[in-house]
């Protein structure tokens, strides 16, 4: 299962991630997020704004979002719940539905049932988290786009101001 960081960029004028693999400080892909809009929307690109891989778009109320690949193939799709107490959320991805039933010191861990999880992200917490930073790890069977993706609509749904 690999393991990324995911880091979000301060003062940039759009919402902007960098993305480093577990024990490199090489950006081996960007997440850039479409500036002044209504719906959250972003591109998955190789390095700083190389090849695109995927993309991710929300509705406005950023409780569903949907993965697809560089060539617009659908390949997942999120959903959180309008209000909750916990928060949850759901992963549809290679016609099987993974849950999260509701993080723990802002850890999301998604599987089907009792199973192993496919993909586990964890907020990094601290006095010296100046920016928002979350580790995640994936299975091979839900692919990389869809593992980082995940990733940035947890932090857009959750830990966004706007």
């Amino acid at each position: 299962m690999p393991t990324f960081h995911v880091t979000q960029r301060l003062l940039s004028v759009a919402t902007h991630y960098d993305i480093r693999a577990d024990g490199s400080d090489v950006v081996v892909m960007s997440v850039k997020g479409s500036f002044m809009s209504a719906t959250p929307s972003f591109t998955l690109s190789e390095g700083s704004g190389g090849k695109e891989l995927g993309t991710l778009k929300g509705n406005f109320a950023k409780t569903k979002y949907v993965i697809a690949s560089g060539d617009g193939k659908e390949l997942a799709t999120i959903e959180f719940p309008a209000v909750a107490f916990k928060k949850s959320m759901t992963l549809i991805t290679g016609g099987k539905t993974y849950t999260s039933q509701g993080s723990v010191k802002d850890v999301f861990r998604c599987a089907e049932g009792d199973a192993k999880p496919v993909i586990e992200v964890t907020k990094k917490e601290g006095l010296t988290a100046v920016r928002d930073t979350f580790t995640v790890t994936f299975d091979d069977s839900i692919g990389q786009v869809v593992g980082l993706l995940s990733t940035v609509a947890i932090h857009s749904r959750f830990f966004e101001m706007v």
